[in-house]
């Protein structure tokens, strides 16, 4: 799936300074990070690949192929940007992730994501594992603690109660619901982007 995308992040990686802008293999390779999808720049690259592929297979309707994909990537870009301005007035503010499905997202939005809830996607944290995250949220003055809806938010819910910042939840889209509009994937991230205006306006 991440075939015709740069900037891969390694597996597991957070959006650190070291990662935030780190530039891997232009082609896809064992241990790279899979949730491509959070990230509007990669799947605007995306789209132009699977329509170049499409145009390849079928060649009497390459051109539907071509137009189409040029019109989604023209979208994505679109979002893309949206998240680049966000970026450029809340740009270095630091977080706590549900798990790495939010490091794509981060580096479009200049966040810095101090650690993760999950250290294994699924895998709820130990009450040892809480409080050494605790620990890590007030020595790294992270602004809020970031959750996703496919995965229970007791954990990041009660770390932000504990710590006192707020809990925000985010979709990645990783799933959806059936049937939904074409532009779903535009909504749930431009509602994501409010949120974190909401949130991190004052940070």
């Amino acid at each position: 799936i991440s075939k015709g995308v740069h900037d891969l992040l390694p597996d597991g990686a957070a959006a650190t300074e070291e990662h935030l802008h780190e530039k891997t293999h232009d082609h896809p390779h064992e241990g790279s990070n899979p949730h491509i999808f959070s990230s509007p720049a990669m799947m605007s690259e995306m789209a132009v690949f699977i329509g170049r592929q499409l145009a390849l297979l079928d060649k009497a309707n390459a051109g539907t192929y071509q137009k189409n994909a040029e019109a989604c990537s023209l979208r994505m870009r679109q979002l893309a940007n949206e998240c680049q301005a966000f970026g450029a007035v809340h740009g270095g503010v630091h977080v706590l992730a549900q798990h790495n499905i939010f490091s794509y997202m981060a580096r479009d939005m200049d966040l810095i994501i101090d650690g993760f809830i999950q250290k294994h996607e699924g895998v709820e944290p130990s009450a040892r594992d809480l409080l050494d995250l605790a620990k890590r949220i007030k020595s790294c003055r992270t602004s809020a603690v970031i959750t996703e809806p496919q995965y229970p938010g007791r954990s990041g819910a009660t770390l932000a109660a504990e710590t006192g910042i707020p809990c925000v939840e985010l979709d990645p889209v990783a799933s959806g619901p059936e049937n939904a509009p074409k532009n779903y994937y535009e909504q749930v991230m431009r509602r994501n982007i409010r949120l974190l205006e909401q949130h991190l306006g004052n940070k």
